[in-house]
């Protein structure tokens, strides 16, 4: 079977659309069968949103029961049509570079970031289908040997599909990878960008939060262990967010820091942006990164 993935590189680009179309299908059904399995242990029929943004059925927990399929534990564990999709296209990169969007790159970005996105896909599976992404977009600008329009097109389409990444908000997992992502392509590729700084500004500074004053209270009575801060109790959990938000904040302050060394290559209005994030990051809870970006800040 290995024989016939490696082969794929050989089709016309018609066909390879059609393979890659094919494959984004079946890992829809495989995943929308993991769902029901699940969280529908009964197999009983109902319905789920589509990876693709339409309506997922009963279909497949109706195939599941007509079929007799039964997902083994393994499988819940991992996708392999995720992995193949992966697998094909790290082998075609120069397709996802070179030929129109159609033919690889919009149906594999936009399949990945449906299954990432997706509330009810396993936890296991969005972590795949994130690395997946991951990899090719940080191996994406590594191969442009081209210059002028073309560099600028594939870059912004890199840094749009990551920032989508970095936008899901309900798993901060993923948009921890998708920022480690951003500084691999910036150490990698940085000095190559010729678009894209306002996307790039945009991702870092989206992890920064305003004081925890915006941060509803709970009644005295909610918790005896809610602690005290000088605008009120917290729950625990506010807490639990805030320390992953830190996180976030740090693996971010470290891509900034990158474009700081690199200042003399930003357009006036980049000069700008980046200034402008930085004073985000000079008002976060994180003591060292605020004084380092205080400290940017003079020397900017």
């Amino acid at each position: 079977m290995q024989r016939l993935f490696d082969s794929i590189k050989l089709l016309e680009d018609e066909a390879f659309r059609d393979f890659i179309n094919a494959l984004c299908k079946l890992s829809a059904e495989m995943v929308g069968m993991q769902v029901i399995t699940e969280f529908d242990p009964q197999n009983q029929a109902g319905s789920t949103e589509d990876l693709s943004g339409s309506t997922l059925v009963a279909t497949y927990a109706h195939k599941r029961r007509a079929s007799g399929i039964a997902l083994p534990r393994t499988m819940r564990t991992g996708d392999f049509s995720i992995n193949k999709l992966g697998s094909v296209a790290m082998l075609n990169v120069h397709r996802l570079i070179y030929r129109n969007p159609d033919v690889a790159w919009d149906a594999v970005t936009r399949h990945l970031l449906a299954i990432i996105r997706h509330p009810q896909a396993p936890t296991s599976i969005r972590l795949q289908a994130a690395r997946t992404l991951d990899d090719i977009l940080v191996i994406v600008p590594r191969n442009i040997s081209s210059t002028g329009d073309l560099m600028g097109q594939i870059q912004a389409r890199v840094l749009n599909v990551l920032a989508q990444q970095v936008s899901v908000g309900n798993m901060s997992d993923i948009r921890r990878m998708g920022l480690e992502t951003l500084h691999q392509i910036l150490q990698s590729s940085g000095h190559t960008f010729v678009t894209g700084w306002e996307t790039i500004f945009n991702m870092l500074g989206s992890v920064c939060k305003t004081p925890s004053s915006s941060l509803p209270r709970p009644s005295a009575s909610e918790s005896d262990l809610s602690v005290i801060s000088e605008n009120g109790p917290r729950r625990p959990s506010f807490l639990v967010e805030e320390r992953s938000n830190v996180g976030l904040v740090r693996i971010a302050f470290q891509s900034l820091t990158l474009v700081c060394d690199t200042l003399s290559s930003l357009s006036p209005e980049h000069l700008r942006l980046c200034i402008s994030t930085l004073g985000l990051f000079g008002k976060q809870m994180d003591t060292n990164i605020a004084l380092t970006a205080a400290a940017s800040l003079m020397w900017s």
